[in-house]
């Protein structure tokens, strides 16, 4: 896959769109519960299409985890470090996991993938470091 476009198309052949803004795509999942292990929870996905002066087009996989407590900062931080994918950001009061891909070069099987360990770790994160299921 090339462009946004056929990434976006992809994409909505699936997973569910609650919402389509033309360059970003919003998806919400279901999860399973840590304690009771039924598919109770859900977490929100957004794909969103990036462009780079320098390095041509992207798509960004983001998926919020919540505030993070000021205390749990630095484990979250370190947990996220130890991954291989995802990395934490913040925009405004709320804390995201996400993965950024270049789009020349990504394959379908890479986009599921993602999608899968972004939204699975955003909700371990959610679940350990704010308590609740709140996206």
């Amino acid at each position: 896959m090339a462009t946004w476009n056929e990434v976006s198309a992809f994409i909505k052949t699936k997973y569910p769109i609650k919402e389509d803004t033309g360059n970003q795509l919003k998806i919400s999942l279901k999860t399973i519960d840590m304690h009771t292990q039924a598919p109770t929870r859900s977490q929100t996905l957004l794909v969103c299409r990036s462009i780079s002066n320098t390095c041509g087009e992207w798509i960004q996989i983001i998926s919020p985890i919540g505030t993070i407590p000021a205390d749990k900062i630095e484990p979250a931080l370190t947990a996220a470090g130890k991954q291989t994918f995802g990395g934490i950001i913040k925009i405004e009061d709320t804390h995201y996991l996400r993965e950024s891909l270049l789009l020349s070069g990504i394959t379908p099987q890479e986009i599921i993938k993602v999608i899968n360990n972004i939204v699975s770790y955003a909700d371990v994160l959610e679940h350990e470091l704010c308590g609740e299921d709140r996206n």
